[in-house]
């Protein structure tokens, strides 16, 4: 492999480590044995960092193809997220746990406002689109804007598209494509997982955050960044004792 890598151009560097690669699949079969250009391929998108975060919609549908010959599963959920709260962070930690890969979909201020009226959202969609990417369960971000994710759910085709359990599975936007390429349709719902304790912020009833539920969303989302008075500076720096001086 060594000397194929430097008869294809490679430098000696990167030819050294393909023949490593090779090496180490070939180590793990029994008996003589080579590699196949197959193995050698999934070898390499092992070792490839994945990038995590927010993403445009051509950029992942090549990411979630490279996943797929991973073997991951892709889970996908969408919707406003204008006031990230407790309840959110709970529902995309249970979504997560479906899959291996957690693709939220987020709407575009101009659909926030056509659903939610005028005064919405709050927060831009930059904003919201930074604040959910730093949550750790999280892989990637992208936006839209139609009236309804379908034809983006068509397009990537997730093994499991999540929404919250007060929807009719029956009626979610891009369940039928989903279902014809052999995936599920999931409400998560309190009784969903019945192993968990309850969670009441995935029920009708409501509750006020306590400061441990406040603090618990602030570390998850430590690296966006916050106006302060006197300055931006991100969650984390915040909470730090003695945080540095923020930028103006």
């Amino acid at each position: 492999m060594l000397a194929a890598g430097l008869a294809a151009g490679l430098p000696l560097e990167s030819a050294t480590s393909l023949a490593n690669m090779a090496a180490g699949v070939v180590v793990a079969k029994l008996g003589t044995a080579s590699v196949s250009v197959e193995e050698l391929q999934q070898a390499l998108q092992e070792h490839q960092v994945v990038r995590r975060g927010i993403v445009g919609e051509d950029d992942l549908a090549g990411i979630l193809a490279a996943a797929r010959k991973r073997g991951e599963r892709i889970v996908f959920t969408n919707g406003c997220f204008d006031i990230l709260h407790p309840g959110h962070v709970t529902y995309l930690e249970e979504a997560s746990r479906l899959g291996d890969r957690l693709v939220v979909a987020v709407n575009t201020d101009e659909s926030v406002r056509k659903l939610k009226g005028t005064g919405r959202p709050v927060n831009p969609l930059e904003g919201r689109m930074t604040v959910l990417a730093a949550l750790s369960c999280v892989d990637w971000v992208l936006p839209f804007g139609e009236d309804t994710p379908e034809r983006l759910i068509c397009r990537l085709l997730p093994d499991y598209l999540v929404k919250g359990g007060d929807n009719d599975p029956d009626r979610i936007p891009g369940g039928g494509c989903v279902r014809e390429a052999g995936g599920e349709v999931i409400g998560i719902t309190t009784e969903a997982f019945p192993q968990r304790t309850p969670n009441p912020y995935l029920t009708t009833e409501r509750r006020q955050p306590t400061l441990l539920d406040r603090i618990r969303v602030l570390i998850q989302a430590g690296d966006a960044y916050v106006v302060l008075p006197g300055g931006i500076g991100t969650i984390a720096e915040l909470m730090m004792p003695h945080r540095p001086a923020m930028v103006k």
